[in-house]
């Protein structure tokens, strides 16, 4: 493994909206980080962090961004974009977080900016 990472979903997402959230924003490169979340003080510790993918899934209403970072989960980036970004508003969040060493998993689940829990767990 080479970098940090996490997977994101997003629940309760419907097709509509998807479309228009892939419309306003650059879903295909880290654009898209800096789009939802552009004060980069409110990104955390994270050093670097990059977009690897994106997709909607239709049958089960989820949007799932899978992200890469140097070391940490990009906890302060996501509380920041579930709180701002007007598609993730009342959306419950999963984020799930392998450390690059694999030593340990994190997982933490948001809604409205708001951490509803945050476990690390060792591998």
């Amino acid at each position: 493994m080479d970098a940090t990472k996490t997977f994101i979903k997003v629940y309760n997402i419907t097709q509509e909206q998807a479309e228009d959230f892939a419309f306003d924003h650059d879903v295909t490169c880290s654009d898209l980080l800096t789009e939802l979340v552009p004060n980069l003080d409110q990104w955390g510790d994270i050093g670097w962090v990059e977009l690897e993918d994106y997709e909607y899934n239709i049958h089960q209403n989820t949007m799932h961004i899978t992200l890469e970072t140097k070391w940490d989960a990009p906890l302060r980036w996501i509380q920041q974009a579930s709180f701002d970004t007007p598609y993730f508003e009342n959306k419950l969040i999963t984020m799930v977080t392998i450390q690059k060493d694999e030593t340990h998993a994190s997982g933490a689940a948001l809604m409205d900016g708001e951490i509803l829990q945050n476990k690390t767990i060792a591998l």
